[in-house]
């Protein structure tokens, strides 16, 4: 049986444009959710202190479900 050498050469044209539109995803999903955080906190300057946004627990609940939740303790 003979190895097969692993080459350490360019990516291909392919690659790398599949790797700038996964990069183009990646900035439009984090550009998406700066603007909900802006309208959260916009919504949230607008409640007494103390007051609850539901968006924000759907959001905790999320973090949560992703195992993130010990980001806060």
């Amino acid at each position: 049986m003979s190895r097969r050498k692993s080459s350490a050469a360019a990516p291909d044209a392919a690659s790398e444009e599949g790797a700038a539109e996964c990069c183009a995803k990646c900035e439009s999903d984090i550009a998406a959710l700066s603007k909900e955080i802006a309208d959260l906190k916009k919504e949230l300057a607008k409640k007494p202190a103390g007051g609850s946004d539901p968006r924000v627990d759907k959001i905790w609940e999320a973090i949560v479900a992703m195992g993130k939740g010990k980001l806060l303790k």
